[in-house]
This record gives C-alpha cells, sequence and structure tokens, in this order.
C-alpha cells in the first residue's frame, strides 16, 4: 500500500507547494488534505505522517500572553483550535511529525510552551522580510539532535520568513538548531529515544528545492518520508 501523508491546509496555494516538494521524493505518495473547514480531524488516523504547514500567527490567548500592541497577524481561531487537536492526538497514536514555520510553533504552544509575539519588538532581527525562496541567514545545528542525524552538518544555510519564534520550549521540547541571533529556528523532542520522527523546523524547506544548497531541504523530506514508510510498514 502507499505511504499516506496528512498535510494541514493552508488554505491558499501555499499547499500545493508542500505536495510538491514531498512528491519530488517519493510520486507515489498520497495525501489527505486537513482542514478545520472541513472538520475531518480523525482522518488523520489514516496517515503514516503529518505535516503541519505554515501560515498566520497562533492567537496569543491560547498561550496566554496579553497582546496589548497587536503583534499576532491574520488570527485564525478555528484553524488553530484544530491544528493543536491534531498535535495531541498524533502525539497520542505516534504518527510522525514534521511541522514547519507556523507547524512549529503550534507544536510549541500544544506543549505548553509560549512565543515571542514579535521578534523586532523584542529586540531580536527582523525574520520577516526574507525572500522565502532564497538563503537567509545560517543556522547552528546541536550536535547529537534528529536534525545533525538527518543533515549530517553543524550549520545549514536556510530561508526564514516569519516575525514570530518559540520563547518558552514546550513540554518535553529542546531546540536542535538556532539563528545568529539566538532564535530557535528547530526543536525536537528533549529524549527522543524510542519514539516516532518528530521534527520542529522555523525555516521553509519545500521553497528550497532549488537553492545552492538544499541539505535544509532535501534530508528533512527524505527522512520524514522514510519514517512514514517504516510507520506504514508495521501496519
Amino acid at each position: 500500500m502507499k505511504t499516506t501523508i496528512a498535510v494541514t491546509d493552508t488554505y491558499n496555494d501555499r499547499f500545493e507547494d508542500y505536495l510538491a516538494w514531498l512528491s519530488h521524493f517519493n510520486p507515489e505518495i498520497s495525501f489527505i488534505r486537513l482542514s478545520c473547514q472541513e472538520g475531518n480531524l480523525q482522518a488523520v488516523d489514516h496517515a503514516d505522517g503529518l505535516l503541519l504547514t505554515g501560515g498566520a500567527d497562533v492567537d496569543p490567548s491560547l498561550f496566554h500572553v496579553e497582546d496589548p500592541n497587536n503583534l499576532a497577524q491574520n488570527i485564525d481561531h478555528g484553524r488553530d483550535l484544530f491544528e493543536l487537536a491534531l498535535v495531541h492526538r498524533i502525539v497520542a497514536k505516534g504518527i510522525p511529525l514534521l511541522a514547519i514555520c507556523r507547524g512549529l510553533q503550534v507544536v510549541n504552544v500544544a506543549l505548553r510552551g509560549t512565543l515571542i509575539l514579535d521578534l523586532p519588538h523584542a529586540g531580536f532581527n527582523d525574520h520577516s522580510n526574507q525572500n522565502a525562496y532564497g538563503l537567509a541567514h545560517s543556522v547552528t545545528v546541536r550536535p547529537k539532535t534528529l536534525l545533525s542525524d538527518l543533515t549530517n552538518k553543524l550549520s545549514l544555510q536556510v530561508n526564514t520568513s516569519h516575525h514570530q519564534a518559540i520563547h518558552k520550549l514546550g513540554r518535553g521540547l529542546k531546540a536542535s538548531a538556532l539563528s545568529p541571533d539566538g532564535v530557535i529556528e528547530a526543536a525536537e523532542w528533549e529524549d527522543g529515544a524510542g519514539k516516532p520522527f518528530f521534527c520542529l523546523v522555523q525555516w521553509h524547506p519545500e521553497c528550497l528545492m532549488a537553492a545552492p544548497d538544499t541539505t535544509a531541504s532535501h534530508t528533512l523530506a527524505e527522512g520524514f518520508i522514510r519514517a512514514a514508510g517504516e510507520r506504514r510498514g508495521e501496519k
């Protein structure tokens, strides 16, 4: 049977970019589109992996942070609740997870972490006005992590297009990559031994297919697809 990967809806044409990215590495993958508009949360039970896509900011009220300056943008409360429930469901069921940009932030909030509402406002560099399809800056990869195992590197060139980021790490998480200004750019389980694939990145690997250095794209797709295929084989 084909490996099946569930992908959260982006509610715009960017959704197809994620499918094309994964299909490049395995054209036989079948996809399930998960959408709060469809209310098809339980469809993830039929998937061998979940890809949490990028998008708008998470509602600060969901991680108990006040936003008097209205720094959070384009909030979709329905999407937030739907994806938070998805995270809890796949963790309970042991489904491999790859989370990208907003997806990383959703996972962190689901695990009771918090977010920086706006990086420049908090004294960090502006990560939002970079070209999503080009390399923006380096990240330092921490050794002995899933990310270092996947990429076989301790430094990566990545693209970024975000103005929020992890502040307090969620329960059970650790940072696996940092930008030069100290922003957490990737996270994973603090103790991943015996657990399914679980990789959270702040950059957009689906946009790096033609970049000069594709390590931060290709290795994530290959590792995630491999983990999903292994889960399919275990069923």
